[in-house]
């Protein structure tokens, strides 16, 4: 629930923030990536196996309509 509220507050996000803003490890915040991930919430936008980025596109692609 508390990385829904973060990706509302900021739809693109790594393991760095995700681990700073909720105050977690950094393998707790890559095992919530990859749920998210493989839920369809989230999409990995780079492409790099380091220093990956993440996108709330559903909820981003609301403002561009």
């Amino acid at each position: 629930m508390r990385l829904l509220t973060l990706l509302y507050r900021q739809p693109t996000v790594n393991v760095n923030a995700l681990k700073r803003e909720l105050k977690i490890s950094h393998v707790a915040a890559d095992r919530l990536l990859r749920t998210f991930v493989g839920a369809g919430i989230l999409k990995e936008i780079t492409g790099f196996k380091r220093n990956r980025l993440f996108h709330f596109k559903r909820y981003f692609d609301l403002f561009l309509k």
